[in-house]
């Protein structure tokens, strides 16, 4: 569990920790000069610490990982990465890191600092790779973690005070945020973002649809459908109180904290046997409410042409065509 090896490109590989040589607990790796780029396995019981050193732009690491694996990064060129059953490897003077895994449905945990930051994060190519990156501190590439694997945003200060961000494709995404908060994109691995206080969902490109079950991680969920509006869609189900959507401020409440929504072009509310109300805009509005039954309908508006089809609705509609409804 101790021994390892170092050599420098095509150079003598040396060995150290076998059995009849002294037991080093740690390992400094100096890149010094030039375009340093690391591979390193993390070792049991030896610490390891990679310097990439001078110039700072263009060093980088990647770090095989066998077990679960957390990421915390600290600053713009240095984290450290700490694979499950191994000594941590602290990376100094970095500008880029990459975790490869084994495939193993491998689960990686990014650790944010005290105070409150935003994470990025770019899905890849493959349904277990990406690009993670917190703030303005060194981003992560990831791959390989297995399609069973898993992404989780740890904010390690007491507050919730974390904004997650999921970019999408600019292809068809569907984004589903279930109630304890977690994302599915597409067939990209789980990714569990619920220690943060927002959570924004961009689509970029495409007829895209979001998928919101009721529940309480977030304070705020903002929904970018981007790219034609005519085909984006947004499905809320499992409310938790009385609905309302606001057409002037592109919010709904009743669900999850507050949606936030922008480019989109269908809003799908179940309602949940909860009662719904809709708040027009300080502008001229049209308003057509077509009821399909008892407890369904469709509200169709001028505003950016938006419908609003509405089901299980509770006892009451109402629809304020003034900016400001009377108390």
């Amino acid at each position: 569990g101790n021994q390892g090896r170092v050599w420098i490109n095509d150079g003598t590989v040396m060995t150290f920790n076998t059995t009849t040589d002294a037991n080093f607990g740690t390992a400094v790796l100096q890149g010094r000069f030039g375009d340093d780029h690391f591979s390193i396995t993390p070792i049991v019981n030896v610490n390891i610490t990679a310097e990439g050193n001078d110039p700072t732009a263009s060093d980088t690491a990647v770090i095989n990982a066998v077990a679960n694996t957390r990421f915390a990064p600290s600053t713009s060129s240095s984290a450290v990465v700490t694979v499950t059953g191994f000594a941590p490897v602290t990376l100094q003077t970095m500008e880029g890191v990459t975790l490869g895994g084994n495939d193993g449905n491998l689960t990686l945990t990014v650790a944010t600092p005290a105070g409150a930051y935003t994470t990025r994060l770019t899905p890849g190519a493959t349904p277990d790779s990406g690009e993670v990156q917190v703030g303005s501190l060194i981003p992560l590439d990831f791959t390989n973690l297995g399609v069973g694997g898993s992404l989780v945003l740890d904010d390690t200060d007491a507050a919730q005070d974390d904004t997650f961000v999921y970019l999408g494709f600019s292809t068809d995404d569907t984004f589903s945020v279930n109630a304890a908060g977690q994302v599915n994109l597409n067939s990209q691995i789980l990714v569990d973002p619920a220690d943060a206080l927002h959570l924004s969902l961009k689509s970029l490109d495409g007829h895209d649809t979001f998928n919101v079950v009721g529940g309480t991680a977030y304070d705020t969920i903002h929904i970018e459908g981007d790219g034609p509006d005519a085909g984006d869609t947004l499905n809320l189900s499992a409310g938790l109180a009385d609905v309302t959507v606001d057409l002037e401020a592109q919010d709904i409440t009743g669900y999850v904290g507050t949606v936030h929504y922008s480019g989109l072009r269908t809003i799908h509310a179940d309602a949940t046997g909860r009662n719904l109300t809709v708040n027009a805009t300080v502008g001229d509005d049209t308003v057509e409410v077509t009821p399909l039954d008892a407890t369904s309908g469709v509200l169709q508006s001028n505003v950016n042409n938006q419908l609003l089809a509405y089901s299980v609705l509770g006892n009451v509609f109402t629809a304020w065509l003034l900016f400001q409804p009377p108390p």
